[in-house]
């Protein structure tokens, strides 16, 4: 996993051993960052009995009978597997490894991937984040390049770990970036966070979409609208996959995709109505109409008292 040296078994806490190696280096170990290169060989698996030993706690102090309760019997370690070996998984574990290809034709066009399914769990409650992720590159002659598959295990390492969807995405431009050395770099997340869905307001349909944008897609508003356009988040939702630029409207030609006008899309759906003629026109098409009229009219002002 990494250089660090496999130390004899103590009477010490695994985590008070990677924690006392994190602030001897001088970095941080908040909840969105990788501690990979503190732990040593063997030391995740005491790390995930200590952490069962503390759900286990945890679990009585909720007034639960974990001794009887055959549903929670082997929560406390069901639960420590699930936060090291998979939720927080990129906290843990070192970024997985990518090939990197020399970009010998020079493409120079825009590409976009997505849309990427991530998950993640808040900071705040440790409730679910789950949402989609697009990526713009616009590469250069010396950009590398990498496998399509790559862009989503790198996105999941990142999102597996305690994040806020802010955090989130930069930290994945950032790794992106330095992966890649594009031209231009282009982010966008869409996705539900149950800690607003599941409590608190409880609003299930709120969103939360945000972008980051890194060198031609900041300084191109022309190449920065083609991306936005092309995947079309708020308009097609989270599941639709990109658009082109052009869609057929039944028989008629290509339009442009924008904004709809709830007003055009009611006149293209309603029946046509019925066309009647002015009042002159139709006492032309029927003369006796107006001559009855007339008559009767005569009628009434002679029986008038």
């Amino acid at each position: 996993m990494n250089d660090v040296p496999k130390l004899p078994a103590t009477d010490q806490p695994v985590s008070e051993r990677v924690r006392a190696r994190i602030r001897e280096a001088g970095r941080r170990f908040n909840a969105n960052d990788n501690i990979a290169d503190f732990i040593a060989p063997g030391e995740l698996e005491a790390l995930l009995d200590e952490v069962a030993g503390k759900m286990q706690g945890v679990l009585e102090s909720l007034v639960i009978d974990v001794a009887n309760d055959h549903n929670t019997r082997d929560t406390a370690r069901r639960v420590a597997k699930m936060y090291l070996n998979e939720v927080f998984r990129g906290r843990y574990t070192a970024s997985p490894p990518t090939t990197e290809f020399p970009n010998a034709e020079g493409l120079n066009e825009l590409m976009i991937v997505g849309p990427i399914t991530v998950r993640s769990a808040c900071s705040h409650h440790f409730c679910p984040i789950m949402g989609k992720l697009w990526v713009g590159v616009m590469p250069h002659e010396r950009s590398n390049l990498i496998g399509l598959s790559k862009y989503s295990r790198l996105a999941e390492w990142i999102m597996s770990r305690p994040q806020i969807q802010e955090e989130a995405i930069s930290q994945v431009a950032d790794l992106l970036w330095a992966t890649v050395s594009p031209n231009g770099l282009a982010v966008v997340m869409e996705a539900d966070h149950f800690c607003m869905h599941w409590r608190g307001v409880k609003d299930a349909g709120a969103k939360m979409v945000n972008s980051v944008m890194r060198g031609s897609f900041l300084t191109d508003a022309t190449l920065r609208r083609e991306f936005l356009s092309l995947i079309n988040v708020g308009q097609r939702g989270a599941d639709a996959g990109p658009l082109p630029l052009c869609q057929p409207v039944g028989d008629a030609a290509p339009r442009a995709v924008g904004r709809v006008d709830p007003r055009a899309v009611a006149a293209e759906q309603s029946p046509p109505r019925r066309h009647r003629p002015p009042l002159l026109l139709r006492r032309r098409l029927h003369p006796g109409a107006g001559g009855r009229s007339r008559r009767r009219l005569r009628s009434l002002q002679r029986h008038r008292p």
